[in-house]
Parts: structure tokens; sequence; C-alpha cells
């Protein structure tokens, strides 16, 4: 795969670990990666053989969020010479494959850990609001950066963002804002549940606690 790797770790090779892996472009969501990272999970959700899954990034920032370059991406691919209403048609089949994405993990049956560091903006918000459990380093800060772009957050932090445990108050102010998060901030909300010096000490907490949770009943 191009946009993210998958490794196998842990006793009996029970736990995933997914990595964003396009640390050049700042793992910016393409739509390979929408592609990819779909695919992964629903291949994972039925592997029997895998009881836990940690999703972490690779280099300086865990996202900078949807890829606004890809040529091949939902904003570029329906600027054709077809009608309005036919490209606004296209353009909502697009948007509902890229949901489609996030949701994934979020009714993969196993447990998914989300390791989260430096830049998590946009569409990576929308990734960490589908995990069960959230982990972040002390660098780590976020923003929903849709409505600075003229978006909205569709891709699942609108759907998700108040079921994480913060207040409808502030998951509207962060959406209403674009303003930055910090990780103590995203700490005593409740929206991460713990926090780490480094991006290498969130995952290997992530991994050691998939690690526990792999060895438990799956029932």
């Amino acid at each position: 795969m191009e946009t993210i790797t998958v490794t196998r770790v842990g006793h009996s090779a029970s736990v995933a670990h997914v990595e964003l892996s396009r640390p050049k472009q700042g793992n910016a969501m393409s739509s390979k990666f929408f592609t990819e990272f779909r695919e992964t999970f629903k291949s994972l959700g039925s592997d029997t053989s895998v009881r836990a899954i940690v999703v972490s990034a690779q280099g300086k920032y865990f996202s900078v969020g949807l890829d606004l370059k890809d040529q091949d991406g939902v904003m570029t691919k329906n600027m054709s010479d077809k009608d309005m209403g036919r490209k606004i048609w296209d353009m909502n089949l697009g948007l509902a494959e890229l949901q489609e994405t996030f949701t994934a993990m979020e009714q993969c049956p196993q447990p998914v850990i989300v390791c989260m560091h430096n830049a998590c903006i946009g569409g990576a918000v929308d990734l960490a609001c589908a995990a069960d459990i959230r982990y972040c380093s002390e660098d780590a800060w976020l923003s929903i950066k849709e409505v600075d772009i003229g978006l909205a957050a569709d891709l699942g932090t609108l759907q998700r963002l108040h079921h994480t445990g913060i207040s409808s108050s502030l998951a509207r102010e962060l959406c209403y804002t674009a303003r930055k998060m910090d990780s103590a901030e995203m700490l005593s909300s409740g929206l991460f549940s713990k926090k780490f010096a480094s991006r290498e000490a969130t995952i290997k907490a992530g991994l050691e606690i998939a690690e526990i949770i792999a060895s438990k009943s799956p029932v």
C-alpha cells in the first residue's frame, strides 16, 4: 500500500498496528488513502486472529487532513463539463465513500486505539473521533479546520464529537471557530484519555494496552 502500513505485533501477532505513512506530505489524506484505509479496516474487522488495533502515524505530524492537492480527490474529480446537478450528485456519492472510510473503523469489532502526536487537522479529527480509545503526546494539538475553507466537518466529526465525552458546548465551539485545542485541553475535556511525553511513548503505551486487550476474552 502507498499511504498506510500494517504490521502484526504482540503475542501470536494478535495486535494490528496501522500507520499513516506519507510523512513527506504530512500524512495528508488523499483519495488513495481513503480507499486503502477503508479496505484495511474491512479486512482487519473480518480477521478473527486480530484482537486489537492501534492507529498511529509516521513523521512529524499525525495528519494535516484532507489532501487538497490530490488531483483524483473528491474536491477535484467532479469538476467536469457536467451540469451542476450532476456534479453535485457525483460529489455526494464521493463524500459517502469518504464517510464510509471512518465508519469502517468505528464499526470494526476489535477495539481501536488511536495514538496521536503533533498536528491533527480536519479529516484527522474525523478519524480520531471514530476510535474507541484515544491517546496523545505532549505536543499534540487538533483543529477542526473545515470552516476556514468553507467546508463542513462531515466525514464524522459533526456526527461523533459530542459522543466522545466532551460537552455539546465545547464541541460546537471547536467546530464553529476552528481554533486549536492543545493536549492539556484534549485531556481535561475527556476527548483523550491519556497523554505522554513523546510520539514514541504514546505509541508504546497504545501497543501495550492493545496487548492487554488482546489477552482478554473477545466476548
